[in-house]
This record gives structure tokens, C-alpha cells and sequence, in this order.
């Protein structure tokens, strides 16, 4: 079981372009029994697009964080947040202050674009009517639509 739950899936599509055989499905489901967190969040992540189970995607993530998947718990966060729910919400919120308690890069306002310039927009159009193509320029504007809609303080 160890193996299969250290296991890289990098190389496994999450969606293949065709059928998997019987050896693959059966890989993949031994590599979720086993807890593999890449398994694990994929699983969420199907859940989530496929299903819309809120209840099943929260469980495979929060599975796919205890065994160290680095990006489940940002994704639990932003489902949390986008769930609708009200106390979900707050969950979301109280998880993402306590990511950005502990990232001391977070601790300043988060700026993604380096670029001299930053990209800012000449001001010659609405901010709703202009495009960004600077793909930093876009999580800023991201991470301040986030920070701006949810109090982290």
C-alpha cells in the first residue's frame, strides 16, 4: 500500500482522451483506497464538475490535505468560499487566514506582477471594459476581489 500511496500520477491523465484499461482502473482505484493524496484531490476534483457533490468533494480534499496534497487546501478554501453556504463561507474564510497567517509572503499585499510598468492600464476605459493579458496583472486583480469581498484582517 505504501507505494501506491506515494506514487506520481503526473504522467496519468485526470480525464484520458481514450478508454483505460482494466490494470488502469484498477491502479487508480487501489491508489485512492490507499489515500494518495494526488488521487485523492483528483477524485475532489471530479466530484466537484462532474457530480456537484459539495459533501464528497469536501471529504476527498480534506483527505488529499491530512496525506500533504499543497494545493487541497487552497481549492477547500475557494470551494468553501463559493459554496453558498453561510457557515461554509466562514470556514473558508477562517482556513485562508490561517494560510496567510503562516505565509510570510502573504503578509504584505500580494503583488504577482513584476514587471516595471505593472502592467497598469492607461485609464482610458472603464477598469470592466479593459482586457488584461499579463496573466499576473490577472491574480492580482484576483487575489483583491478575493481580499477586498471576504475580510482577512
Amino acid at each position: 500500500m505504501y507505494v501506491y500511496q506515494h506514487v506520481s500520477l503526473d504522467e496519468v491523465p485526470i480525464i484520458p482522451w481514450k478508454p483505460i484499461s482494466q490494470e488502469q482502473v484498477t491502479f487508480l482505484n487501489t491508489c485512492l483506497q490507499s489515500e494518495n493524496p494526488e488521487s485523492l484531490y483528483r477524485q475532489a476534483v471530479l466530484d466537484y464538475f462532474n457530480k456537484t457533490n459539495l459533501e464528497s468533494t469536501c471529504m476527498h480534499l480534506q483527505k488529499a490535505v491530512k496525506n500533504g496534497h499543497t494545493g487541497a487546501l487552497y481549492v477547500t478554501c475557494i470551494v468553501l468560499l463559493f459554496s453558498g453556504d453561510e457557515e461554509l463561507k466562514q470556514q473558508g474564510i477562517n482556513i485562508l487566514k490561517m494560510i496567510w497567517v503562516k505565509n510570510p509572503v502573504l503578509l504584505e499585499p500580494p503583488v504577482c506582477c513584476t514587471s516595471r510598468d505593472q502592467h497598469h492600464k492607461k485609464r482610458r476605459w472603464s477598469e470592466v471594459e479593459e482586457d488584461v493579458t499579463c496573466e499576473a496583472c490577472v491574480a492580482d486583480q484576483e487575489i483583491n476581489l478575493l481580499s477586498s469581498r471576504y475580510n482577512f484582517d
